[in-house]
């Protein structure tokens, strides 16, 4: 073990750790030896893939990258290589493992890998009510509208994803001394998704000073700002071509990423377990969004196919007229002369001719005619039954999820508004005491 960098920050590499022992006629020793060797191997090539520290037992739940030769910030009184000594020695603290990486692509940029230990992520968990499962209900097929209407139609829905559904479940916020009460209490590495073990990193992070005296010098968002670090993000969950069948990205490129399944409704289970709840609604909202323009693209082009059929019948008296000065001013020419028209603008246009806008006036009327009346008044309910069945899925989803009440249940005062409120307070209740005396 190698001390590198900031103070707690270890690198471990396979190369420096004892072969495996074998007995005097070759063979392992127990099974339980070839197990450890097996699982140490399977381990090795998963570091490689970059999941996990070099040890390859502890799971890189977020990444942090600097650059150590742009040390200098002239905006701040603070180096930025102090800031971020300061804010991995809080992260220490709260009990976050890390592990630095030097290897880059163009040899500058600088890796710090964090690991989530399962007794931080209890104790954070419980701190922010995280939603966690406590029972299974079994798979629950979608109740929206659009799948109703759909299913009534084709008894095997063709434009269902080709994905087994997840079971839904019941959850409770966390508690850790109910922790034997949760699914998975007894497996660390199945208890939190990937997701949500991101989002408790993230969370930390938010609330880990960076300044002594400062309260307001908090969280990575603003160390981010002044580049002390040049960015933070979790990692992929592994490579989407890998043979896992537990690979969740895999399964999102092949029924959600790809070409073939573009006519297919989105995974939102799927997704809402990798990327989270947040990015889960919002694709959410863009699917119904797509879906509720197919019956008001269909309605506009019967209205486009209809102002096509009558565009050269009388209903197109402007477009007829046009045209028919068009072809008066080339056979009478010199009887009747061209329809001279005034200059478009007073600097460098010049008079026209009425009759060159003959196809101009033939085309607006394939989008102004009298069937884009009813289409206005068509979208005018559209946008109505829009928004209100929009709140339903809305409902819906956030109820299945259970995020229905994440903002009274959940949501925290941000962690730079909190700094304020105490600052304000501090200074408000000292300015009264001196008032006072």
């Amino acid at each position: 073990m190698a001390q590198i960098g900031f103070e707690g920050l270890e690198t471990t590499s396979p190369a420096n750790q004892d072969p495996p022992q074998h007995g005097e006629s070759g063979e392992f020793n127990s099974g339980r030896e070839q197990d450890a060797l097996l699982n140490a191997a399977s381990s090795s090539q998963l570091a490689k893939e970059g999941l996990f520290f070099n040890d390859g037992i502890q799971r890189i739940d977020y990444v942090l990258a600097y650059d150590p030769s742009d040390a200098s910030d002239k905006d701040w009184s603070q180096p930025r290589e102090v800031k971020r000594g300061a804010f991995l020695d809080g992260l220490k603290e709260r009990g976050i493992r890390m592990e630095e990486e030097h290897e880059s692509v163009d040899q500058k940029t600088h890796f710090i890998k964090l690991h989530l230990p399962f007794e931080v992520a209890l104790r954070w968990a419980e701190d922010m009510s995280m939603q966690l499962p406590i029972e299974e209900l079994g798979t629950i097929t979608s109740h929206s509208l659009v799948d109703r209407v759909i299913s009534s139609c084709c008894s095997n829905n063709i434009f269902d994803p080709d994905i087994e559904e997840q079971p839904d479940e019941y959850t409770a916020p966390f508690l850790r001394n109910k922790l034997e009460k949760f699914l998975n209490h007894d497996d660390p590495e199945k208890f939190f998704t990937n997701a949500q073990r991101s989002r408790i990193v993230y969370e930390i992070m938010s609330r880990t000073s960076y300044g002594d005296k400062d309260p307001t010098k908090i969280g990575v968002e603003r160390l981010l700002g002044n580049k002390s670090f040049l960015a933070a993000y979790p990692l992929h969950e592994g490579g989407h071509n890998d043979d896992d069948p537990d690979n969740v990205r895999k399964t999102l490129v092949r029924v959600w990423g790809s070409w073939r399944a573009w006519y297919k409704f989105q995974p939102l289970d799927q997704i809402r377990t990798y990327f989270g709840e947040k990015i889960g609604i919002y694709f959410t909202w863009l699917g119904y969004y797509t879906t509720m323009l197919v019956p008001a693209s269909i309605v506009g082009f019967i209205c486009f196919l209809i102002g096509l059929g009558f565009i050269n019948s009388s209903d197109n008296q402007v477009g007829i007229d046009t045209c028919e000065i068009e072809n008066l001013n080339k056979s009478n020419i010199e009887e009747f002369g061209p329809y001279i028209m005034c200059p478009l603008c007073n600097v460098s246009c010049d008079y026209w001719d009425l009759g060159t806008t003959c196809t101009a006036a033939k085309v607006s009327f394939l989008f102004d005619n009298g069937a884009t009346v009813f289409f206005a008044v068509c979208m005018a309910f559209w946008a109505t039954f829009f928004l209100e069945f929009w709140k339903r899925t809305q409902a819906e989803i956030a109820y299945d999820w259970d995020v229905m009440d994440f903002e009274e249940e959940e949501e925290k005062p941000r962690a730079n508004f909190e700094a304020k409120v105490t600052l304000s307070f501090c200074c408000t209740l000292l300015l009264d005491v001196c008032l006072w005396i």
